[in-house]
């Protein structure tokens, strides 16, 4: 896998993250009235599934690092940012 730039990271950060949304969220525009409550076809949406992977403590030691380097709160979604890339360039690659 090449080298990601912060600004890359970023994009991608945001893409994996981004409901489309999440500037109104993080504004408060959302969530704070019932007025912008929705319903929500729920197989319309990508969802989450709690898994559970064991990895050296050496290796989550590094992930926190890299998470908190690259401006993340946590090594799990910065894990996911990166696996997220990482099979996109795999299925692009072919």
């Amino acid at each position: 896998m090449s080298k990601i730039t912060k600004k890359e990271m970023e994009k991608i950060s945001k893409e994996a993250l981004n409901d489309g949304d999440q500037e109104r969220w993080e504004n408060k525009e959302l969530g704070n009235s019932v007025e912008f409550a929705r319903r929500v076809n729920p197989t319309a949406m990508d969802k989450l599934e709690p898994t559970s992977i064991r990895l050296p403590h050496s290796l989550i030691i590094d992930l926190r690092a890299l998470a908190e380097a690259e401006g993340f709160s946590s090594y799990q979604t910065y894990l996911k940012v990166v696996l997220t890339q990482h099979v996109k360039e795999k299925k692009k690659a072919g």
